[in-house]
Protein backbone atom coordinates (compact mmCIF):
# COMPACT_ATOMS: atom_id res chain seq x y z
CA UNK A 1 0.00 0.00 0.00
CA UNK A 2 1.50 3.43 -0.94
CA UNK A 3 1.21 6.32 0.58
CA UNK A 4 -0.83 7.78 -2.31
CA UNK A 5 -3.55 5.51 -1.79
CA UNK A 6 -4.28 7.03 1.75
CA UNK A 7 -7.35 9.29 1.62
CA UNK A 8 -8.19 13.27 3.04
CA UNK A 9 -9.33 11.85 6.28
CA UNK A 10 -6.55 9.53 6.68
CA UNK A 11 -8.16 6.36 6.35
CA UNK A 12 -6.80 3.52 4.14
CA UNK A 13 -8.88 1.61 2.01
CA UNK A 14 -6.99 -1.99 0.24
CA UNK A 15 -8.12 -2.51 -2.68
CA UNK A 16 -5.30 -3.86 -4.89
CA UNK A 17 -4.19 -7.55 -4.08
CA UNK A 18 -1.11 -9.52 -5.17
CA UNK A 19 -1.85 -11.84 -8.23
CA UNK A 20 -3.34 -14.42 -7.44
CA UNK A 21 -4.42 -13.73 -3.75
CA UNK A 22 -8.22 -13.88 -2.74
CA UNK A 23 -8.28 -12.05 0.42
CA UNK A 24 -5.90 -10.09 2.73
CA UNK A 25 -6.06 -11.49 6.43
CA UNK A 26 -5.69 -10.12 10.08
CA UNK A 27 -2.31 -10.44 10.19
CA UNK A 28 -1.40 -8.41 6.77
CA UNK A 29 -3.74 -5.44 7.41
CA UNK A 30 -1.83 -5.06 11.26
CA UNK A 31 1.44 -5.20 9.51
CA UNK A 32 0.36 -2.30 7.39
CA UNK A 33 -1.74 -0.72 10.76
CA UNK A 34 2.08 -1.23 12.28
CA UNK A 35 3.82 0.96 9.72
CA UNK A 36 1.03 3.56 8.93
CA UNK A 37 0.38 4.65 13.02
CA UNK A 38 -1.55 7.39 12.43
CA UNK A 39 -3.97 5.96 10.05
CA UNK A 40 -7.20 4.24 10.83
CA UNK A 41 -8.33 0.84 9.65
CA UNK A 42 -10.96 -0.83 9.08
CA UNK A 43 -11.13 -4.96 9.26
CA UNK A 44 -13.92 -5.79 7.32
CA UNK A 45 -16.95 -8.70 7.69
CA UNK A 46 -15.63 -10.39 10.47
CA UNK A 47 -18.67 -12.65 10.13
CA UNK A 48 -17.64 -13.05 6.36
CA UNK A 49 -16.44 -16.60 6.70
CA UNK A 50 -13.03 -17.75 7.48
CA UNK A 51 -11.18 -17.88 10.75
CA UNK A 52 -12.51 -14.48 13.11
CA UNK A 53 -10.80 -16.07 15.92
CA UNK A 54 -7.32 -16.23 13.76
CA UNK A 55 -8.16 -11.99 13.48
CA UNK A 56 -9.28 -11.15 16.69
CA UNK A 57 -5.87 -12.67 17.99
CA UNK A 58 -3.35 -9.97 16.12
CA UNK A 59 -6.09 -7.44 16.17
CA UNK A 60 -5.68 -5.81 19.69
CA UNK A 61 -2.31 -4.56 20.28
CA UNK A 62 -3.11 -2.08 17.12
CA UNK A 63 -5.09 0.47 18.39
CA UNK A 64 -6.07 1.97 14.94
CA UNK A 65 -7.33 -0.86 13.24
CA UNK A 66 -11.33 -0.95 14.34
CA UNK A 67 -13.38 -4.28 13.39
CA UNK A 68 -15.97 -4.45 11.39
CA UNK A 69 -19.25 -6.70 12.64
CA UNK A 70 -20.71 -7.08 9.03
CA UNK A 71 -20.92 -10.22 7.38
CA UNK A 72 -23.67 -13.14 7.14
CA UNK A 73 -21.89 -15.36 9.40
CA UNK A 74 -23.00 -15.03 13.60
CA UNK A 75 -21.09 -17.92 15.02
CA UNK A 76 -21.80 -18.37 18.75
CA UNK A 77 -19.79 -15.92 20.96
CA UNK A 78 -18.15 -14.06 18.24
CA UNK A 79 -19.53 -10.55 19.04
CA UNK A 80 -18.49 -11.58 22.50
CA UNK A 81 -15.38 -12.42 21.27
CA UNK A 82 -14.65 -9.15 19.84
CA UNK A 83 -15.56 -6.95 22.29
CA UNK A 84 -12.88 -9.01 24.39
CA UNK A 85 -10.50 -8.01 22.07
CA UNK A 86 -11.14 -4.47 21.49
CA UNK A 87 -13.88 -3.00 23.36
CA UNK A 88 -16.68 -1.45 21.95
CA UNK A 89 -14.35 1.43 21.21
CA UNK A 90 -12.82 0.02 18.22
CA UNK A 91 -15.95 -2.22 16.61
CA UNK A 92 -18.12 -0.47 13.95
CA UNK A 93 -21.66 -1.68 12.85
CA UNK A 94 -22.37 -3.09 9.66
CA UNK A 95 -24.09 -5.23 7.06
CA UNK A 96 -23.63 -7.46 4.61
CA UNK A 97 -26.20 -8.63 2.10
CA UNK A 98 -29.02 -9.44 4.48
CA UNK A 99 -30.00 -6.90 6.78
CA UNK A 100 -31.41 -9.15 8.87
CA UNK A 101 -28.14 -10.42 10.07
CA UNK A 102 -27.03 -7.08 10.58
CA UNK A 103 -30.17 -5.91 12.89
CA UNK A 104 -30.18 -9.04 14.73
CA UNK A 105 -26.62 -8.22 15.73
CA UNK A 106 -27.69 -5.27 17.05
CA UNK A 107 -30.34 -6.84 19.01
CA UNK A 108 -28.07 -8.92 20.59
CA UNK A 109 -25.58 -6.59 21.80
CA UNK A 110 -28.70 -4.38 23.44
CA UNK A 111 -28.84 -7.32 25.75
CA UNK A 112 -24.96 -7.04 26.91
CA UNK A 113 -24.06 -3.67 26.39
CA UNK A 114 -25.26 -0.46 27.95
CA UNK A 115 -26.83 2.30 25.82
CA UNK A 116 -23.58 4.36 25.67
CA UNK A 117 -21.06 1.88 24.76
CA UNK A 118 -23.85 0.49 22.32
CA UNK A 119 -24.16 4.07 20.50
CA UNK A 120 -20.16 3.65 20.04
CA UNK A 121 -20.89 0.74 17.87
CA UNK A 122 -23.79 1.55 16.11
CA UNK A 123 -22.18 5.45 14.68
CA UNK A 124 -19.70 7.45 16.92
CA UNK A 125 -16.88 5.11 16.58
CA UNK A 126 -17.87 5.67 12.83
CA UNK A 127 -18.15 9.13 13.15
CA UNK A 128 -14.96 9.39 15.05
CA UNK A 129 -12.66 8.18 11.61
CA UNK A 130 -14.28 9.55 8.77
CA UNK A 131 -13.88 13.04 7.78
CA UNK A 132 -16.48 15.70 9.07
CA UNK A 133 -19.79 15.67 7.02
CA UNK A 134 -19.54 12.17 6.14
CA UNK A 135 -22.53 11.05 7.92
CA UNK A 136 -26.28 12.91 7.07
CA UNK A 137 -26.22 15.49 10.77
CA UNK A 138 -22.70 16.16 10.59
Amino acid sequence: MTPEARNPCGNVTLTDRPPGQEASDAAELCHLAARHPTVHFILAHIGGGGDWLHSLAVVPRHWNVLVDLSGSGVDGGMLEACLAAVGAERLLWGTDMTMETGWAKLRYLERLLPPELLELIRWKNAARIFPPRSFPGD
